[in-house]
C-alpha cells in the first residue's frame, strides 16, 4: 500500500504556487493606450542597496490521480517577495537576494488545508543587465527532512517532468534581451538554466516577442509576451524509464518600464499536464505507481510602492 500520496500531493501544490516570476508585477488596466515606439535598448537597471517589494496573487485549480484515486487541489491567496540589490560588479551584473513569503497563500486538497512550510525561501541570483541568469543559489530552503517529505525536490521533479523547486522559484519567463536595439515586432529566444533530474539534464528555451509600447501610470512600458515549455522527452532515457508523458507550459505577458529598467506588471498562465510512473522506492508501494497531474494556475503580480521613511 502506498505510504505517501498526501506528501506527493502537497509537493505538487507547493511547486505550482511557486511557479512565479521573481520580478513580477500586476497587470495594468485595459484603459491604458498603446503609444508610438522608437527602437530601444532593453536593459535591467538597479541601484546597489535598492529594495523592491512585490505582491503576487494566485488562483489555481487541479487534480492528481494516484492509483485510480483522484484528489482535487485548490489554491488562492498572495505571495510576498522582497528583493534586495546586494551588489553591482564592474561589468554591471546584479547580485540580488530574494526572500519569498507564502504565509498568506492557502492550499487545500479535497477541501482540507495543506500545512505551510516551516520557513520561507531565500535565494541569491546573479544576473546581467540583459537578464541572463549567471548564477543561482538557494541560501535558505523549506524543511526537506525525511525521504517522504512533501518538499522532496527529486520527487517533485519527477512529478512535474523536470521542474524542480529551484526552477519554480526562479521563474525566469523572459529570454535575455538582445544585444542591439529592438522595436515592436521583434522576437528572440534564449535558454534558462538547464533542468536536471537524477543527473540527466535537458535544455529549456524561452521565446519572447516585443508586442507594443503602452503607457501605464506615467511609465512608457514595452509589452513583452513570452512562452516556455518543458517536454519530458528532452530528458531522454530517464523520461522513457519513468514513462513520462505531457508538458509543463507557461504563457506570460510583462510590462517592462523602459526608462527604469524593470518590469512593472506581469500576468501568467501556467499549465501542467503530466503522467509519470514513480518508482516504488519513492511511493512506498510494492511496484511503480502511475500518477497523473493536471494543474491550471493564474497569477498577477504588482510592484508595491516604496515606503517613505
Amino acid at each position: 500500500m502506498m505510504r505517501c500520496p498526501r506528501a506527493m500531493l502537497m509537493a505538487l501544490c507547493t511547486m505550482m504556487v511557486l511557479a512565479l516570476p521573481c520580478f513580477a508585477q500586476d497587470a495594468p488596466p485595459a484603459a491604458d493606450e498603446a503609444v508610438a515606439a522608437d527602437p530601444v535598448l532593453l536593459r535591467y537597471a538597479y541601484e546597489q542597496g535598492e529594495t523592491l517589494a512585490y505582491e503576487t496573487s494566485v488562483d489555481g485549480v487541479g487534480s492528481v490521480h494516484v492509483m485510480g484515486q483522484a484528489q482535487a487541489i485548490e489554491m488562492v491567496g498572495k505571495m510576498l517577495v522582497n528583493m534586495v540589490i546586494e551588489e553591482i560588479d564592474e561589468e554591471g551584473n546584479f547580485t540580488t537576494v530574494t526572500d519569498v513569503d507564502i504565509a498568506e497563500l492557502s492550499v487545500t486538497m479535497n477541501g482540507s488545508p495543506v500545512p505551510p512550510p516551516s520557513q520561507d525561501i531565500q535565494m541569491r541570483t546573479k544576473m546581467s543587465p540583459r537578464g541572463e541568469i549567471l548564477d543561482l543559489q538557494l541560501t535558505q530552503t523549506v524543511n526537506q527532512e525525511g525521504a517522504q517529505s512533501p518538499w522532496n525536490s527529486e520527487m517533485a521533479k519527477m512529478l512535474t517532468g523536470g521542474f524542480d523547486l529551484n526552477r519554480m522559484i526562479l521563474g525566469q519567463k523572459l529570454a535575455a534581451f538582445p544585444e542591439e536595439v529592438v522595436k515592436p515586432g521583434a522576437e528572440w529566444a534564449g535558454n534558462a538554466p538547464e533542468v536536471q533530474v537524477q543527473g540527466q539534464t535537458a535544455p529549456l528555451e524561452i521565446t519572447t516577442k516585443y508586442v507594443k509600447n503602452l503607457e501605464f501610470e506615467g511609465r512608457e512600458c514595452a509589452v513583452l509576451d513570452s512562452a516556455t515549455c518543458m517536454q519530458p522527452a528532452a530528458l531522454g532515457q530517464l523520461a522513457t524509464m519513468l514513462g513520462m508523458e505531457g508538458s509543463t507550459t507557461t504563457q506570460a505577458r510583462s510590462w517592462f518600464d523602459i526608462e527604469a529598467g524593470r518590469p512593472v506588471a506581469t500576468m501568467e498562465k501556467t499549465q501542467v499536464s503530466m503522467q509519470v510512473n514513480l518508482p516504488g522506492a519513492l511511493t512506498g508501494a510494492a511496484g511503480p505507481a502511475t500518477v497523473f497531474l493536471e494543474m491550471f494556475v493564474d497569477t498577477q503580480s504588482k510592484l508595491l510602492p516604496v515606503e517613505e521613511e
